[in-house]
């Protein structure tokens, strides 16, 4: 029904902008452990 249709698509916009958001935060964590693995190894 017409209902069901709109809350799977709110829910899965959502789910999007979310991920949108937290993406490039991963993105960065994921970057600094990397960096700061290396440089441990480095030494």
């Amino acid at each position: 029904d017409q209902d069901g249709l709109f809350l799977f698509y709110f829910a899965r916009l959502k789910c999007t902008s979310i991920l949108y958001c937290v993406s490039p935060i991963l993105h960065l964590c994921l970057r600094n452990t990397l960096l700061s693995s290396e440089a441990h190894v480095a030494r």
